[in-house]
């Protein structure tokens, strides 16, 4: 389980970009429900955290690819993208 520092929690409807031991991750907050996925296009490597949020999915700023961040699913088949189970840190 990953953990994460409550400082990272973005604000309803936005995004924060993350940076674990070298691994970058996207959280995002859809009405106070937290998702954590990987920050990298698994298509070309831009990163999602400068993408759209459009209802349940990101959509990458390079090609529009959407990733669906509750099941990692992507419009192209063949580049899902990884869902993380996570929890805020105890402060």
């Amino acid at each position: 389980m990953i953990q994460i520092h409550p400082r990272y929690k973005p604000k309803p409807g936005n995004s924060s970009i993350i940076s674990i031991k070298g691994h970058e991750y996207l959280l995002i907050n859809q009405n106070d429900t937290f998702y954590l996925m990987d920050n990298l296009c698994p298509h070309k490597q831009a990163s999602l955290g400068l993408g759209k949020i459009e209802s349940d999915e990101v959509i990458c700023p390079l090609h529009q690819y959407r990733f669906n961040f509750k099941t990692g699913k992507c419009s192209v088949e063949r580049f899902p993208i990884q869902i993380y189970a996570f929890e805020f840190m105890k402060i």
